[in-house]
């Protein structure tokens, strides 16, 4: 698969495909005491090739739930979802995973060898897989540190490896699970912008859920907000602002920025239910 799949910061066109679909998709979690907690209710949705999707909603709204879904961990109680036209039944390289905690990195192996990992389980040749690992090492800008124990590394690196290593996988989406939610103000705006750097020179197609409306307006090309539970999609709302090259300082400080994340709350907060977050 080529590296850069989609013209840089440019919206997804027909002739790239679709990426995933989401038909009909409920899902019911069964409690211990034998009850139900309906998480997701009805969800309809298609991913382009090349979108930067943010998912924002209220807390327990099922965002997570969908990405689970999404990358194979869940199957759904109801409904279909689809990767590049193939059902999703398990997890694959082609749907790659952020986490918001860097525990799924190995501490017991080095940078280098935690990013190169995927194309070692999938069999890719010691020097190919070794080429693509520094080529991601150095765009998330580790490469310096290849050899170092991952422990060894602040929070805000470690997501990068996380990222690096996603990457090195050469996956057609990455799912990022709030990734930049633990991390302190200003890692998480730093690592903002080089997440959006990243789309643009890759093309990748982005799947990110955050609570931070902001951090989704700066960073989507599309924003979609989810209901209280069960989660329902009540905006989907296509965005300009992940296509500039201009700071994310200065795209916040814009009327337009300003108006966007207004509309965004405004869903979130007419669709959050009494009481809730």
């Amino acid at each position: 698969m080529s590296l850069r799949r989609a013209s840089a910061g440019s919206p997804p066109t027909q002739a790239g495909g679709r990426d995933l679909r989401v038909a009909g998709v409920r899902h019911v979690y069964a409690t211990q005491d034998g009850g139900e907690v309906h998480a997701l209710d009805r969800i309809d949705l298609d991913v382009a090739s090349g979108e930067f999707l943010c998912l924002v909603g209220p807390s327990g709204c099922g965002k997570t739930t969908l990405l689970q879904l999404l990358a194979g961990f869940l199957h759904p109680t109801e409904g279909a979802i689809e990767a590049g036209g193939v059902p999703v039944v398990k997890p694959g390289h082609e749907r790659g995973v952020v986490f918001q905690h860097p525990s799924s990195l190995y501490p017991w192996l080095t940078v280098r060898r935690n990013v190169e990992l995927g194309p070692r389980l999938r069999g890719v040749p010691r020097g190919a897989r070794r080429a693509r690992g520094e080529q991601e090492l150095a765009r998330v800008g580790l490469l310096e540190f290849a050899d170092r124990a991952v422990y060894e590394l602040s929070g805000g690196m470690q997501q990068r490896c996380q990222i690096a290593r996603v990457l090195a996988n050469d996956p057609d989406v990455m799912l990022m699970d709030e990734p930049f939610g633990a991390l302190d103000a200003l890692t998480r705006e730093h690592l903002q912008g080089e997440l959006r750097r990243i789309w643009q020179d890759t093309g990748r197609t982005v799947f990110f859920i955050t609570h931070s409306v902001d951090e989704a307006v700066a960073l989507a090309s599309r924003v979609l907000v989810m209901s209280t539970r069960p989660g329902r999609i009540v905006l989907d709302e296509r965005l300009p602002f992940s296509g500039s090259s201009a700071p994310l300082a200065d795209l916040r400080a814009s009327p337009a920025f300003v108006e966007a994340c207004a509309r965004v709350r405004a869903a979130i907060d007419s669709n959050a239910g009494p009481g809730r977050p």
